[in-house]
């Protein structure tokens, strides 16, 4: 796995601002991280809520991981440090971060020596969600 591929997926997580990825798309990004993401059943808040959840064509719930907290796994699995801040603040800190860390890997050399990195993402298709 080339740096540019990582830095792919890293670049189109970081585009799921306020998303919840898919339990079956979160298992396989984790998964070629080297680690099992975590994921949880999702309920909407109420209606009329400000600020809060919702699900496409009033689903009940929906088993995934907001992309937020995906990001802040793999960034705990690789050691990243990262900003909390709100939801979007903190994705686009993770992500910004892995990238900045794959870059380094890469021009320290380290970039096809790590089997979390290197065979993590064969056959990822970074538009799958």
């Amino acid at each position: 796995m080339t740096t540019d591929e990582l830095l792919a997926v890293i670049a189109e997580l970081r585009t799921y601002d306020h998303e919840i990825v898919s339990h079956k798309y979160a298992r396989e990004i984790g998964e070629r991280f080297g680690f099992i993401a975590e994921t949880s059943v999702i309920e909407p808040d109420p209606k009329g809520t400000f600020k809060g959840t919702s699900l496409y064509d009033d689903a009940k719930y929906a088993r995934g991981v907001g992309a937020a907290d995906l990001a802040r796994q793999i960034c705990h699995y690789l050691n990243v440090d990262y900003d909390l801040r709100g939801e979007g603040g903190t994705l686009r800190s993770c992500c910004d971060n892995l990238t900045a860390y794959l870059k380094s890997r890469a021009v320290s050399g380290g970039r096809n020596t790590s089997s979390s990195l290197v065979s993590c993402l064969s056959g990822f298709h970074p538009q799958q969600r």
